[in-house]
């Protein structure tokens, strides 16, 4: 076969000029020849390459360099072997192919070391110069010798809805939640390594795919999450996840993508790490060899190192995690490179110091401490791990009252940055309870009162409430300090009525099924003081019968229940007074009451009035149905207790009386309304979630107040900024950078601190318009920035 100058150029000349610049060991390589030549035909091939090295050899560039060492070389070779004679270059063959079965069993040994699993025919092709002289199918050989099969890759970048940006967005949102996967995120189940390249396929699962239904029930979870740093972020994975699909991908697609983006920040830490961090995250050893192999192999405009600006976004953003993973990407010659690296250090710097203030912090400012920190590293998992395990403050003011035989319970919330907060009322007998495992649970609930509807009668408790900014259910949610109240329930007899028939008294009612005995005492105009005052009047459970009354008088009745607590001794019930009179009543018109005033007392409203002369009952309206109470029971209370009434809804009150025929004559009403509430304000000042690091770049003046309204109020909210030490007692004393009506329930306003007002100043928030209103400041140490 005649010399191929062109093939012997591409396959020779351009290998050894781009490669390590050393010659093939291969004389048969080295001279162009495929096989042995002989005779004629071996001495005119010598002439044609050698004619061939010498024309090249004059001219420029790295052919010419290449074309004179093979002269040089073959000079050499000259005096050692006549390269003329059959004989030479059928030696030269034998050691080519002895040379080649070396270089198989290396190349074998090489790649067992660097591939686990498979390797693809551009790997192949591009191995050291050492390895030039194998053919394609020795190549392949090497590969089956080393146990490897031979990969067929995938293109890159992965196509699926999403831009880098998102791409990235979703990876910092994993993280936050702890994931590792899209998979883990739809499938949190799934243990055993899955595929992705052509659909998931989970083994021993086959009926697992991820599509429309898996998208449609994990938003129905997301629903139910509360709003902690892991719920938030798992519900952004879920929009950023329906983006991609609503912009043409679907779920496969956006899960292998996510692992093609993650690898590809590791794709120059060799095959075998890749490998291993794509199995870490549960992906099955042969998608990872083909991940591996395919950002190996990739040549497109993807993936793309980060550029410096795009550290310093992460870095606005609050996610130094991400941060710091990109900027190890970044080559150091890189312009800006050491600014950023220096910000990147300054913000973890920042972040340990925070954290370490709040591994020895007291309950009141941990949690400013762990947000300030969440602020800067909001996508760290040893800062994530800290606020989820961080619970709110303990309840205050909490008080136990009884109501028609429960127990009602109420507390408030101190000042928090939870938005979402679970509390669980736990009861115990002995002693309050140290954690949310001990006694019975009574309920869980998201608002500050509960009720207990059957506490034991007569028993000692205690009610404690635990307060939690995560899953109750989560056997991991951090649950605040215990604040515990001992409550002891004595349900009075309810129901209670009588009626004068022929001198005696009939009377009757319903006790408590704990009851272990009920005492009657009367007494004659005006109900007994206590259980030795007035006279018994035996009776049964629910009833008794009192002879032998006078015409003219009005007799009050003191029914007591009576309870054993675990010691069995006896308790006694608020005695219910039923009053009755004998004295003949006349319709007539009847004098209404005066003075009548309308007051809170704790979760219910005292109305109180003077009664006119000879009247003994009243009733009373407020907004619902009547109630009636007689003059006895209204002394007995000390005025008629009502629950809550509205403000905006008048309480009407009017003297009633019933004749001998049962016609009931009215007096006309007199009404009187409940004064409204001073309402509460509070409020939390932080930083901007997300430009926490701003500060740290020269650029961050960002505050955020949150702020609770109790109670109604028409007044406005001032946010004030002052400069200097001293914090501003007025207004006037700042500078006002915002307002916001208090109509509502709460809110929360983002601000900006002119940068007028210096690096030293005081943020406090005042109440104009409203007053009465009593506004309550966080911790100081929270409102002073210098």
């Amino acid at each position: 076969m005649a010399f191929d100058a062109d093939v012997y150029e591409r396959e020779v000349l351009r290998p050894v000029r781009v490669g390590s610049g050393a010659l093939p060991e291969d004389l048969l390589t080295r001279y162009g020849m495929t096989a042995p030549l002989s005779g004629r035909a071996l001495t005119e091939h010598l002439r044609a390459v050698r004619s061939y090295w010498t024309t090249k050899s004059g001219g420029a560039g790295g052919l010419s360099r290449v074309c004179k060492a093979l002269l040089a070389a073959d000079t050499a070779l000259a005096k050692t072997g006549d390269l003329a004679s059959d004989a030479f270059w059928r030696d030269a063959a034998r050691r080519r192919d002895q040379l080649r079965a070396e270089l198989v069993t290396d190349l074998a040994d090489d790649l067992r070391r660097e591939y686990s699993g498979g390797v693809t025919e551009q790997q192949l092709e591009r191995l050291p110069d050492r390895y030039r002289p194998l053919t394609p199918a020795q190549r392949r050989e090497a590969a089956a010798q080393a146990g490897l099969r031979l990969i067929t890759t995938i293109e890159l970048p992965v196509a699926c809805g999403l831009p880098e940006a998102k791409m990235r967005e979703l990876d910092g949102k994993l993280i936050e939640a702890g994931l590792k996967s899209v998979v883990a995120f739809f499938m949190p189940d799934v243990t055993a390594p899955f595929t992705l390249i052509g659909g998931l396929s989970v083994p021993g699962s086959p009926s697992l795919k991820l599509g429309r239904p898996v998208l449609e029930e994990a938003k129905e979870d997301a629903a139910a999450l509360g709003n902690d740093p892991a719920s938030q972020a798992r519900r952004a994975v879920l929009r950023l996840v329906e983006d991609g699909v609503k912009n043409g991908g679907d779920l496969n697609r956006i899960a292998l993508a996510h692992f093609a983006h993650v690898l590809s920040r590791s794709s120059g830490s060799g095959h075998a790490f890749i490998v291993r961090e794509a199995t870490s995250r549960g992906l099955h050893a042969d998608d990872a060899e083909v991940l591996a192999a395919s950002l190996a192999g990739h040549t497109g405009p993807a993936p793309q190192l980060i550029s410096v600006q795009e550290v310093r976004d992460l870095l606005t953003e609050g996610r130094l995690h991400a941060a710091q993973q990109a900027l190890s990407s970044i080559p150091a010659e890189t312009e800006g490179h050491h600014e950023v690296a220096a910000a990147v250090a300054q913000a973890q710097a920042k972040v340990e110091d925070l954290l370490r203030q709040a591994a020895t912090a007291d309950a009141a400012t941990v949690e400013g401490l762990l947000r300030r920190a969440g602020a800067i590293a909001g996508d760290d998992p040893a800062v994530i791990g800290m606020l989820t395990r961080l619970p709110p403050p303990a309840v205050t003011d909490l008080s136990v009252r009884s109501s028609a035989g429960a127990a009602e319970l109420s507390w408030r919330l101190p000042p928090t940055g939870f938005p979402d907060v679970h509390y669980r009322i736990v009861r115990t007998s002995g002693a309050p309870a140290v954690s949310v495992a001990d006694g019975a649970t009574v309920t869980t609930t998201t608002a500050t009162r509960a009720a207990d509807p059957d506490p034991p009668p007569g028993h000692g408790v205690f009610y404690t409430v635990f307060a939690t900014g995560a899953d109750p259910r989560n056997p991991d949610a951090a649950w605040s300090p215990p604040v515990s109240a001992g409550h002891r329930s004595l349900p009075p007899v309810t129901a209670a009525k009588g009626r004068l028939r022929d001198g005696s008294a009939e009377l009757g009612w319903r006790a408590h099924p704990g009851t272990v005995r009920v005492t009657v005492r009367r007494g004659t105009d005006a109900p007994p003081r206590g259980h030795d005052d007035g006279t018994e009047v035996r009776g049964d459970h629910d009833s008794c019968v009192d002879g032998g009354l006078a015409a003219d008088v009005e007799y009050f009745y003191a029914v007591t229940a009576w309870y054993r607590d675990e010691a069995s001794r006896e308790h006694a019930a608020e005695a219910v007074v039923i009053s009755l009179s004998a004295r003949p009543r006349v319709s007539r018109k009847l004098a209404p009451v005066t003075g009548l005033s309308v007051e809170r007392r704790g979760t219910q409203v005292l109305v109180a009035w003077a009664w006119p002369k000879g009247v003994v009952l009243a009733e009373v309206r407020a907004g619902g149905g009547p109630h009636r109470i007689s003059r006895a029971a209204y002394i007995s209370a000390g005025g008629c207790l009502l629950p809550m009434v509205d403000p905006a809804v008048p309480v009407e009150v009017r003297s009633l009386q019933a004749d001998t025929d049962g016609e009931i004559s009215y007096s006309t009403p007199v009404t009187a309304q409940l004064e409204a509430p001073a309402a509460t304000v509070s409020y939390v000042v932080d930083v901007v979630p997300g430009g926490g690091i701003r500060r740290f770049l020269g650029r961050g003046r960002a505050r955020r107040v949150t702020v609770t309204v109790d109670g109604p109020c028409a007044g406005d909210l001032l946010v004030v900024a002052a400069r200097g030490t001293v914090m501003p007692l007025r207004p006037e004393a700042g500078e006002v950078i915002a307002r916001r009506s208090l109509s509502g329930r709460g809110f929360a306003i983002d601000v900006e601190v002119p940068e007028g007002i210096g690096r030293r100043y005081w943020l406090r928030c005042f109440v104009e318009g409203a007053p009465g209103t009593r506004l309550v400041d966080p911790p100081l140490s929270t409102l002073k920035v210098d």
